[in-house]
């Protein structure tokens, strides 16, 4: 298999990844929205914002996963989830330096994760979307070369 082909079949996975992820805590979240908002109160800087993020925070996911969903916008998504990715983990960073003791709004098997083991799983969510977005530019360029007239 070429290069081509390999990096590919990684950009596939890395959206799928995040597709499985975003949707995954997104529901998790919405099913248990009072519990997200309780949480999300007791959270330095945001807790007044509550109400508004319990909400935004899961459809912000969503409308991630549809853009990464559809091929035309998947570059988009891909940055959109790893700059996502990249606020979360600035905020747990955050977290950690104020507070040890915090409840976890992510929903599912997530919310049993230590802070620190969501801090490594956002860090390789990050090297994955920077990856991506990477390869996906370099086979752009090459495309763009290939099918650009010669000078």
């Amino acid at each position: 298999m070429n290069n081509a082909g390999r990096n590919g079949k990684f950009i596939a996975f890395v959206v799928f990844a995040f597709i499985t992820l975003f949707t995954y805590t997104a529901v998790n979240k919405l099913w248990d929205i009072d519990f997200v908002e309780k949480s999300l109160r007791s959270f330095p800087l945001i807790g007044s914002m509550a109400p508004l993020l319990s909400w935004a925070i899961p459809l912000a996911e969503l409308v991630v996963v549809a853009v990464l969903f559809v091929p035309r916008t998947r570059n988009i998504g891909l940055l959109l989830s790893t700059l996502l990715m990249i606020s979360f983990t600035f905020y747990i960073i955050y977290l950690k330096a104020v507070s040890s003791i915090l409840p976890c709004t992510c929903g599912g098997m997530i919310s049993h994760l230590s802070w620190d083991q969501h801090l490594i799983v956002n860090i390789i969510f990050i090297v994955l979307g920077i990856a991506s977005i990477y390869l996906t530019r370099r086979s752009q360029r090459k495309m763009a070369a290939v099918l650009s007239p010669a000078n």
